[in-house]
Parts: C-alpha cells; structure tokens; sequence
C-alpha cells in the first residue's frame, strides 16, 4: 500500500513540475501546481477504478463470454457446413465417374452394331449437366485449385470420348486410352479432395 501511494506520489510531483515548468517557475504557484496536478491524478485514478470495476462484473463478464461463445459456435458451425458440403461433393465424383463410363462404353456398343440409342445420349447428358454443377462447387469450397482444374480436364477427356463415337467413330483402343487417362485424373482429384475432407 505504502509503495502504491509513492508512485502515487511521484506522479503528482512529475506532473506538479511540469506546470511549474509550464509557466516557468514564476509568480510562486508551486502549492497549487501540486493541488491542480493531485486533482488530475486522483481523477485518472476514479475513472481507471470505475472502469476496471465494470470490466470485473459478473454481468459484463457473463456478456463478453457469450459473444466469444457465439462468435467460436458460429465458426464452428461454418467450418462443418463446409465439410459436409465438401464430403457430398466428394461421395459423387466416384458414382458421377462410373456411370459415365458405362454410358459411354453403351453408346460405343450401340454405334458399333448400328443401333444407336437416344436413351444413352439422355443419361450422358444428364450426367454431364451433374459434373458440371459440381464444377461450378469445386472453387468455392475447395483451397487445393488443381481440383478444379483437373476435373475440367476429366470431362474434357470424356468429352473427347463421347463426341467420336456418334460422328466419325472412334476405336476400341483409342476409347480405351481416353478413358483409362480419365481415370488416372480422377483417382489423383479423389486423393487431393480427401486431403481436405478429412
């Protein structure tokens, strides 16, 4: 206590100097240089206490701990959305790949024996609308970019696929190849998009 009240103390004398120094130790003022700067310290003193009291009430206490809740909870919740926006994207591009796949080895067949199908075209198509939804997805909720860029280069290839085969024809061998490159790319977007999903 007794150390609390010298550094007090020593504020009122270093503030009392400088108002003696202010009006340049004229007219002997010093009583009341010493009486204007204890008034100023012990009103600093009030307002710190007042503060220091409303930041110590359970009240205030309670208010400020329940934003920072809000605030976590709130972060919490985003940060799950986003994952399982992440993982529903995930868990389609496997399926979406698979029945592209079939779909396309139909129409090949179909093309070959001279009994095209417009049903094969419909599911391709339908197919196609549903990767490039997820296209549109894979920016906004993925950080690794290459995902996206690798999935447009994945319907590229089954594009470059598709296309041949109702127009000037494409070989076994040569549909093979896009798609087993098609696959490749896939198996690489699956493994970055794990990286996130877990």
């Amino acid at each position: 206590m007794l150390q609390f009240n010298m550094a007090k103390e020593n504020k009122i004398r270093n503030l009392a100097y400088q108002f003696y120094e202010k009006r340049k130790g004229k007219d002997n003022l010093e009583l009341d240089d010493w009486l204007k700067a204890e008034k100023m310290v012990l009103r600093k003193e009030k307002i710190s206490n007042v503060f220091f009291k409303f930041l110590r009430h359970p009240l205030f206490l309670l208010c400020i701990s329940g934003v920072v809740i809000w605030g976590l909870q709130q972060s919490y919740l985003e940060r799950e959305k986003l994952l399982a926006e992440k993982y529903e994207i995930f868990t389609k591009v496997s399926p979406i790949h698979s029945v592209y796949y079939q779909e396309i080895w139909n129409q090949w067949y179909a093309f070959r024996d001279k009994t095209p199908s417009e049903e094969y075209r419909r599911n391709i198509q339908r197919i196609v609308v549903e990767a490039k939804s997820i296209e549109i997805r894979l920016p906004i909720l993925f950080k690794d970019k290459k995902i996206y860029e690798d999935w447009k280069e994945f319907l590229r290839i089954f594009w470059e696929a598709n296309y041949p085969i109702s127009r000037e024809g494409i070989s076994e061998q040569q549909l093979n190849e896009k798609l087993n490159s098609a696959a490749l790319l896939l198996n690489d977007i699956l493994n970055r998009m794990f990286k996130e999903v877990r």
